[in-house]
Parts: C-alpha cells; sequence; structure tokens
C-alpha cells in the first residue's frame, strides 16, 4: 500500500506522466477538481501518445492558463499525488485503472530473417513460452506455418492493455532457452545479437555443437 509523501520530483516528469494516462486525468476533471485549468490545458493535446506533438513545457502551460510558474508547479505536484495516492475514508489506497481493451499482438519470425506481424482482439487460452504453435495465414512469406513462443511482454497504454507475443520459427528446445539466457549474461551475445540474429547464428556466435 502507497503511503503519501512529499514528492520531489521534476515537473517535466510529473507531466509526461499525467500525459500517459489521460483518463485518470479526465475522471479528476469530470468531479470539478480545483485545478480545472490547468488540468484542461494538459488534456488539450495527446502528447504523450502522439509522437508528432512536443512535451508542453511549464512554462507554455502557465502562458496558457494564466497561472505563474509557482502555482503552476503546485498545482501540478497536487494534481499528481492526488491520482498516485487515492483517498478513502482515512486511509490511502492504490490507484485503479481501468483497461477497457486487451489486444493481442503476435510477431513471427520466419525463415530467412522475414518477419510479419498481425493482432488479435481476443483469446480463450494464451499461449505461453516455449508452447508450438501452428499458423498458417503467412507460410509462402515466412517460408513455414510452424512457430513456437520464445518471449511474452505487456505494455499498459491508458486504457488499451497489449500483450505481445514474440514467435521463432522452429520447435522450442529447453536447453537452447537456458544457454541463450546464459550466453547473454556471460556477454559472449549482446542484446542486439539476441534479436537480430537467428538462433543457429548464435549458437555459431557461441561456438556451440563444434
Amino acid at each position: 500500500m502507497m503511503e503519501k509523501e512529499d514528492l520531489k520530483i521534476p515537473i517535466k516528469k510529473m507531466i509526461l506522466d499525467l500525459g500517459s494516462m489521460r483518463e485518470k486525468v479526465k475522471e479528476l476533471l469530470r468531479n470539478v477538481h480545483e485545478f480545472h485549468r490547468l488540468l484542461e490545458a494538459i488534456l488539450e493535446q495527446d502528447f504523450y501518445y502522439d509522437e508528432d506533438l512536443p512535451l508542453p513545457t511549464a512554462k507554455e502551460l502557465s502562458e496558457k492558463t494564466g497561472i505563474n510558474s509557482k502555482k503552476l508547479k503546485e498545482q501540478v505536484k497536487k494534481i499528481y499525488s492526488d491520482l498516485i495516492f487515492r483517498k478513502e475514508e482515512d486511509s490511502w489506497r492504490n490507484p485503479v485503472f481501468n483497461f477497457k481493451k486487451t489486444i493481442y499482438n503476435f510477431i513471427l519470425q520466419g525463415r530467412q530473417k522475414k518477419t510479419i506481424s498481425f493482432s488479435v482482439n481476443h483469446l480463450e487460452v494464451i499461449p505461453r513460452v516455449g508452447e508450438e504453435i501452428e499458423i498458417p495465414f503467412f507460410k509462402a512469406y515466412l517460408g513455414t506455418n510452424y512457430f513456437y513462443v520464445k518471449n511474452i511482454s505487456h505494455e499498459f497504454n491508458d486504457t488499451i492493455h497489449e500483450l505481445n507475443l514474440f514467435l521463432c520459427h522452429g520447435s522450442y528446445n529447453f536447453f537452447w532457452h537456458y544457454r541463450r539466457d546464459k550466453a547473454v549474461e556471460l556477454k559472449e551475445i549482446d542484446l542486439f545479437e539476441l534479436y537480430e540474429l537467428e538462433d543457429w547464428e548464435l549458437k555459431q556466435k557461441i561456438k556451440l555443437n563444434r
């Protein structure tokens, strides 16, 4: 459980975080928050998720809202604190986020380093690392329709949960999974090589099976 604390964080970083959780900021605005002018200015542009939009500076927000710099920084700090510390009666609770949708992204690595991706809106069962999957849709391009789950990662984007499944052609090998991770830890291969080279190239680099 979080506890209320005096935040000593650069204003720029707090504004960036606020931009990443627009729906939570909207909740404050709907509740007639005392700093509504600043909240509206922060929500004016989706600067976090639109790469073409610059992060608004404290000075720009001050000019837009008519709030002097010192007061604006205090308000940003208070808004940020209200979002990450949720008060219920006499105690502080963890913030609750509502992710309205889950998207499952499949990133397939076929033969000759060819890759393709597709997304699914719903899955009854989520594949796990090591499980093998047959996907016939892109066989002509990828050179295979047999894959295994190499890695899984999650992203949380405001109201959307994205689950990324990285699939590699071939069959899962527990020993190779262990040896590959060991090679990274021993710096026999670096992270760039891990993602850019095929398994046979990695095995060649660490002189496996020679």
